[in-house]
């Protein structure tokens, strides 16, 4: 894992055709496709969500992203219990100290994280946060919304199909633009 700063998150995300306005990414025009899950409410059911969502692209790679973008929203004990137990899993064995989600926001990780990575999506949607979560390659870009929706957008319809089918086994509610009904 490596963690990233603000200007490393910026550069990453342009690389792949998707620009940031403050806590916000916007994919480009590429991604022309989207769905938007509910998140549910039972802890286990959040947790198949979570999975699903770090699957999707398919194996995990070296550099796939991860962004907590807003985890203030909720107030100081929030954030505090929070912020503990996200920081202590980014534990990063390269770096010197545990950097803060305000210092390093943004993670970076390696093809043995899977399982950290699930564990972080499943802990900011208990915490209600705010996070990003877009493979190296920059297929698609997963935003979890602090209202309890993921918005999921895609270059191509074949993630698309790939995700409401692992969504469809645990019964999520997915909505679709009345443009992309099939």
């Amino acid at each position: 894992m490596k963690l990233l700063g603000n200007e490393e998150i910026t550069e990453w995300c342009a690389t792949r055709g998707i620009s940031r306005r403050g806590r916000k990414l916007l994919p480009g025009e590429m991604f022309e496709r989207w769905i938007v899950v509910e998140v549910p409410e039972s802890a286990n059911a959040r947790m198949a969500l979570a999975i699903d969502l770090v699957l999707l692209g398919g194996d995990i790679n070296d550099g796939d992203f991860v962004w907590v973008s807003d985890w203030d929203r909720w107030g100081e004990l929030n954030r505090e219990l929070g912020e503990t137990v996200i920081t202590r899993l980014r534990v990063v064995d390269s770096e010197p100290r545990i950097a803060s989600l305000a210092e390093k926001p943004g993670l970076l990780s390696g093809s043995e994280d899977r399982s950290v990575l699930a564990a972080i999506i499943w802990q900011v949607m208990l915490f209600g946060w705010d996070t990003y979560l877009i493979p190296s390659a920059g297929s698609h870009v997963v935003e979890y919304s602090h209202d309890d929706l993921v918005w999921i957008s895609y270059r191509d319809s074949s993630r698309e199909r790939s995700m409401l089918d692992a969504l469809a086994r645990w019964g999520a509610k997915v909505k679709r633009p009345a443009s992309q009904t099939q």
